[in-house]
């Protein structure tokens, strides 16, 4: 069964079917590292901003981070069309997000393999 990616009024509060596959077998698709970083650093304005990352299908790694941003994510996305709609979706002022940087992935180099085991 294939499924196209969700469409924008679709992407909140779908959770649907999940599988892993391999991405580049669903067609063309656009990986992208978004660094997020929030106008508001109290608990509530972090809750709120944790739960609309967890809640987009496209947003397949979310990360607390420290350092110059506040989040790290990792996006699949159909195209930059898509992500760019997004990404100012995420930015209009709602969740108090500051800036979204986007880092695109021009090539996968090397894919996460599992655990590494009894390296000292």
């Amino acid at each position: 069964m294939s499924r196209a990616p969700a469409q924008a009024g679709e992407r909140r509060g779908h959770h649907g079917l999940k599988a892993q596959v391999d991405a580049a077998k669903l067609g063309p698709n656009l990986t992208v590292f978004a660094e997020i970083v929030a106008s508001a650093h109290d608990p509530a304005s972090t809750r709120r901003i944790e739960q609309a990352l967890a809640d987009i299908p496209e947003a397949i790694e979310v990360y607390q981070v420290s350092g110059s941003y506040d989040f790290l994510v990792r996006f699949l996305v159909p195209d930059m069309d898509f992500w760019t709609n997004l990404a100012d979706e995420l930015a209009d002022g709602e969740l108090k997000i500051e800036t979204v940087r986007t880092v695109a992935v021009m090539r996968r180099i090397k894919g996460w393999v599992g655990v590494p085991l009894g390296s000292a």
